[in-house]
């Protein structure tokens, strides 16, 4: 929706899928079962005020029938809300986790109220903001990455694929998850990558050779080079994937990943210019005692020549901000 600033005075409203959900059947209890439903908002819109257009992105439907709005790249008129042009790229992707749940559960899968789909689909929406990438002469590329690791590169004005990219080649989707976002350094992509274990654990975490941050030609979606995690760690055990947007500044890009390092890579090549395991204990500036762990989704922020970082998450949890200079020191 969009809000009057001062007011707050609803100037329009826009649902994803604009029908409401009517009965579809009735599971083994006699009670109605509803679609189509979900097509939920994951991330952040981003606005194009040169051609006042609003891009979003789209989740996976949560039950039956699919329709054409869900696993979609979406542009609205900014002053209106009417949809400019929607571009699908999974068709009947309907996923929920109860449903997902229910069948892997023989007790639960034989129970006459557990719901179920049909034809369940791989859960593969889209978790990035789109990128809006400034090309010359307006051939501008706006790019959307989806949670199994393909990221699509569509022009701005029709919203026509141009290009699409996988990072992992595992054909698991969830093998090199792309989730909350990416980054541009002019015609440079940076897309982080992680191996998941969505069920039963989310917040499990499986150690892939796939893991770690990818640059991609913004325009073309090929790939400029790989930074595999695996390849800058320490530990006994195998350093997992980065689940969260880059972020940097000309030249540097600033990632974190779930072991709990956080690491500064040139731009051009992937080269590490420096890394910092934040999984130990530290002595805080009050004197308290705390402890770092895995860095996850937006926890890395830049500000006056400074790199502050937020550290502990999931299953490796913590609670200390980090504050480095840029050059690691």
């Amino acid at each position: 929706m969009a809000v009057e600033a001062s007011t707050g005075k609803t100037i329009w409203k826009r649902y994803t899928i604009p029908e409401p959900a009517v009965e579809q059947s009735k599971n083994a209890l006699g009670v109605p079962q509803y679609g189509p439903s979900g097509a939920g908002l994951w991330s952040a819109p981003t606005i194009d005020e040169r051609r006042g257009l609003i891009y979003f992105t789209t989740g996976n439907g949560y039950s039956e029938p699919g329709d054409e709005n869900s696993d979609a790249i979406f542009a609205l008129d900014l002053a209106s809300g009417a949809v400019k042009w929607r571009t699908q790229t999974f068709t009947a992707d309907n996923w929920n986790g109860w449903s997902h749940i229910c069948r892997l559960d023989p007790k639960l899968n034989s129970s006459p109220g557990c719901p179920g789909l049909r034809k369940p689909g791989p859960d593969i929406d889209f978790t990035t903001s789109p990128v809006l990438v400034r090309g010359k002469r307006h051939k501008d590329t706006l790019v959307a990455g989806r949670k199994d690791g393909t990221t699509f590169g569509v022009a701005p004005d029709t919203g026509m694929i141009r290009w699409a990219t996988r990072t992992s080649a595992n054909p698991d989707p969830k093998a090199g998850s792309l989730n909350f976002g990416l980054m541009a350094e002019g015609n440079i992509l940076f897309v982080p990558g992680a191996g998941t274990a969505v069920i039963p654990d989310p917040a499990a975490l499986t150690p892939t050779e796939d893991d770690g941050l990818f640059a991609l030609d913004a325009f073309t979606g090929k790939r400029l080079w790989a930074a595999k995690t695996q390849d800058d760690c320490d530990g006994p055990e195998p350093c997992t994937g980065i689940t969260f947007a880059p972020i940097g500044f000309p030249g540097v890009v600033f990632a974190g990943d779930t072991n709990g390092y956080v690491r500064a890579y040139e731009s051009t090549t992937g080269k590490v210019l420096w890394r910092f395991d934040t999984a130990r204990e530290f002595t805080t500036l009050n004197g308290e005692k705390a402890k770092g762990g895995a860095i996850s989704r937006n926890s890395i922020m830049i500000a006056n020549r400074m790199v502050y970082v937020g550290s502990g998450a999931s299953k490796m949890p913590g609670n200390v901000l980090l504050a480095f200079s840029i050059n690691g020191n």
